[in-house]
């Protein structure tokens, strides 16, 4: 249903009983399958939802990669102090002074 795609599912169970499912209905899917014309189904409300679901989607993932990069940004501060940490103790940095750690 999130991308829009039509499907239809038939199954024959053993007995002889036949189960099907389809969206948006497997008498339309199986018309359009054997070429006879139909109209198209109205899908607004479906391509509606579709769209909201995208939208709420990006937005999720903006927010995400917003919050991993201010992370990062982080890290790499973090990083960057540590090397100076470094630097200043001649590479044996837990000998430095424990005020100057963070």
């Amino acid at each position: 249903m999130l991308c829009g795609a039509e499907i239809a599912i038939v199954i024959f169970s053993q007995d002889g009983k036949v189960f099907s499912f389809g969206h948006p209905s497997v008498d339309t899917l199986v018309e359009r399958y054997l070429g006879r014309s139909l109209p198209p189904p109205n899908n607004d409300v479906h391509n509606q939802k579709i769209t909201a679901l995208r939208e709420a989607g990006i937005l999720e993932l903006n927010t995400k990669l917003m919050n991993l990069e201010g992370v990062l940004q982080m890290e790499k501060n973090r990083g960057e102090s540590l090397r100076e940490i470094r630097k200043r103790a001649n590479g044996v940095w837990w000998e430095s002074p424990i005020e100057e750690l963070n």
